[in-house]
């Protein structure tokens, strides 16, 4: 997105932006939850240092969380542009801070939505860093991809995938007091598959048919089809659980039962939260938590170089020079399913025209590509949006034919070449380098891109599923949740209006087959199709890579949107 020319003075904060996982679930898993969180006071120092600068207006861009705790190592292997760099130890205490100063982590969160964020969790332009700190699902993906117990403590199906029924916690506390029930349970999954409010969840759980309180502190979910993975489906970081209503309203979305819970908002400026402390989970490390708005990706630079920012995600390669030499931070590089790619619309010219689009692909030089943009960290991905770490993942040969792409192009009725309006901004730091990359690559193939900026406020509103050639965005996300919500026929997300009914099928079918082998066998027809027909451009797989201020203890190097916020810790008197 284009940085708008209205300005606005901001302090320079934090970043902490968000991503996912792949993994698969089990058909019977119990598991005993005793994490212990063991946190002395914690104190911040003020800063004495202000730093003024002038903020454009804000980018977007479609971020995923990250999980974070020194206890656990990333199960991901490490390679020569991937090992994962480990955060320093806290710096020392160098002064004494008055005991009374509470610790506060300041994140930032990139104003997606352009002030239009809301905090109902299911909503379309859901304020999802709030989400992730105040609320919580009854199952997430731990940091080998593997689903994790949250709100729930174990889960079964009845043998074929129909039925399946959650075990709850039964020490779990809402912000407002009020211990969390099966009934509340209920009301969200109801809630998260409603039509009349435009739940973004409708089509990942359109498959729940019934949902019903089981009296020994579980939920019985009933599916219309057989679904051997659908605790996977729970994953989704907004599958989260509300407070349901007794009698009057239901309680506000805010309320959750995460370790944070809210004390002021204000979407565009700061929004403040403090601990919960009642959280099931024990005390979390820091005892207040910031979420500053800060859209535009050089502010965040300057904003974590001037000290006054706790984590920055997601840098590119460039601009990890600059944190090289410094002694205040660390770094952390984690190989991940996230996608930096174009997205063309299938149903509209000249890309419903499926020649074209090969073309477009078979144009690049994909290896070439990860070189110039990510400085050699990642993988290439050809047009495949399941990453190498996911065990539904099908390998895929994909290197540049210009004289094919070509010859696709003159059979399509454009023999002198094509010429195309791709639309994008300056919101994704990788975008520009990609897109320079991409059109001196294909231009050779008689591909012509002029490249536009759009407004950074309003990229996601305006232009992202609405114009035919657009760059996109993703984070990582297990194979059964990111070909149902980004490829199925009609889904709200389905970027490049893909419709094709053979494929929708063989996501059925994986999706009841018991047998691990033929259910991978059905996801790799599927990635097939994409690669022969799709409307997606996915050069690559992208390493993550995070900076750390050496004040933060806690961080895992896994995707964000699984973090456990509660353990992170801040050394006092750090800024």
């Amino acid at each position: 997105m284009i940085m708008n020319s209205k300005k606005t003075v901001l302090p320079l904060f934090v970043l902490f932006v968000f991503a996912l996982s792949a993994g698969c679930a089990s058909q019977s898993v119990e598991v005993e939850v005793t994490r212990e969180v063991e946190v002395e006071t914690f104190v911040e120092v003020e800063v004495t240092r202000e730093v003024v600068v002038e903020v454009e207006v804000p980018q977007v861009v479609i971020v995923t969380p990250v999980s974070i705790d020194n206890e656990i190592e990333s199960p991901r292997e490490a390679t020569d542009e991937t090992a994962a760099d480990t955060t320093s130890d806290p710096a020392p205490v160098v002064e004494a801070v008055p005991a009374d100063q509470p610790s506060t982590l300041r994140l930032a969160h990139e104003l997606i939505w352009a002030g239009a964020e809301l905090l109902d969790p299911y909503a379309a332009t859901r304020f999802a860093e709030y989400s992730l700190l105040a609320h919580e699902r009854l199952v997430k993906l731990d940091g080998a991809g593997n689903i994790a117990p949250v709100l729930a403590t174990g889960w079964e199906s009845n043998g074929d995938g129909t039925v399946w029924t959650f075990a709850l916690r039964d020490d779990v506390v809402f912000h407002n007091g009020q211990p969390m029930r099966p009934a509340d349970v209920a009301y969200s999954l109801e809630r998260m598959i409603d039509p009349t409010i435009g739940s973004t969840l409708q089509p990942v759980l359109q498959q729940m048919a019934s949902i019903t309180v089981d009296g020994n502190n579980q939920i019985v979910i009933g599916l219309s089809a057989p679904n051997v993975e659908f605790p996977m489906l729970l994953t989704d970081p907004r599958a989260v659980i509300l407070q349901a209503d007794d009698g009057g309203a239901p309680a506000a979305d805010e309320i959750g039962t995460g370790p944070f819970a809210l004390e002021s908002l204000n979407i565009e400026g700061i929004t403040q939260l403090s601990a919960h402390v009642n959280y099931w989970g024990g005390r979390p490390g820091v005892d207040q938590v910031e979420l500053i708005a800060i859209p535009d990706s050089a502010t965040r630079i300057d904003a974590m170089l001037a000290e006054q920012i706790d984590i920055l995600d997601r840098i590119t390669n460039e601009q990890k020079t600059q944190f090289a030499n410094a002694n205040e931070f660390g770094l952390q590089s984690i190989p991940t399913g996230d996608w930096r790619g174009f997205a063309m619309r299938t149903d509209t010219a000249p890309f419903d025209n499926a020649a074209v689009r090969q073309a477009i692909r078979l144009a690049a030089d994909r290896q070439g590509l990860v070189d110039a943009v990510l400085g050699g960290a990642g993988t290439v991905a050809c047009d495949n949006p399941v990453w190498s770490g996911d065990r539904y993942h099908k390998p895929i040969e994909c290197g540049q034919d210009l004289e094919q792409a070509k010859a696709l192009l003159a059979t399509a009725g454009y023999p002198n070449g094509i010429d195309l309006t791709i639309r994008t901004s300056p919101l994704d730091p990788y975008w520009p380098a990609l897109l320079a990359a991409y059109q001196q690559q294909a231009t050779p193939a008689g591909i012509r891109l002029n490249i536009i900026e759009e407004p950074a406020e309003t990229f996601w509103t305006n232009t992202w599923l609405i114009e035919p050639f657009i760059t996109t965005s993703w984070n990582e996300r297990p194979a059964p949740l990111i070909l149902n919500e980004a490829w199925r026929s009609g889904a709200p997300w389905n970027e490049t209006y893909w419709n094709n009914a053979d494929f929708d099928a063989l996501l059925d079918q994986a999706a009841a087959e018991p047998d691990l082998s033929l259910r991978r066998g059905f996801y790799w027809q599927a990635q097939q199709t994409l690669w022969d027909s799709g409307g997606a451009f996915i050069p690559f797989h992208l390493n993550q890579t995070r900076v750390i201020s050496t004040c933060i203890a806690g961080v895992q190097p896994i995707s964000a949107e699984h973090i456990d916020f509660a353990k992170i810790v801040k050394t006092p008197n750090c800024n």
